[in-house]
């Protein structure tokens, strides 16, 4: 991990944190304008293709299942592209080490332990920002990695 990475994804953490914890909701200019500026950035990084296509289909496949909403999809491949893959799937699991407790992911887990699949996709009765929580996640990532 890099400064520029760090500083830009923070930035944009910081963004998608006040507009998620406000609405539920992270703007699509703001995740769609970090795509972008990731994608560049990883190609100057030289990122491989698929690298960045395996963290898509991790992350759509988590939107699917109804583990995060889909505009945290777009977030985290932003991150993906800004961070590489392998940083932003220990940052998912930092994530979800410190949302581990709340109601909507033990809910999740429960309906799809229990062939419940359409009901754990689109249950939205527990809304929480999840990216208040990948924020946190990234910054303790963030701090370890830089000790």
């Amino acid at each position: 991990m890099n400064l520029i990475s760090l500083f830009v994804s923070l930035q944009f953490l910081l963004f998608a944190t006040s507009e998620d914890i406000e609405t539920y909701k992270i703007p699509n200019i703001l995740t769609y304008s970090h795509m972008i500026f990731g994608g560049i950035y990883a190609y100057q990084l030289g990122y491989s293709i698929k690298d960045i296509l395996v963290a898509i289909i991790i992350f759509v496949i988590f939107g699917l299942l109804g583990l995060m909403g889909m505009g945290d999809v777009k977030m985290y491949i932003a991150l993906s592209l800004l961070n590489g893959t392998k940083n932003v799937l220990l940052v998912l699991l930092v994530t979800y080490c410190l949302i581990f407790k709340t109601d909507h992911f033990t809910k999740s887990i429960s309906n799809l332990k229990n062939n419940k699949l359409k009901s754990a996709i689109k249950d939205s009765s527990n809304k929480y920002p999840f990216a208040l929580f990948t924020y946190m996640g990234y910054l303790l990532f963030a701090i370890l990695s830089l000790i």
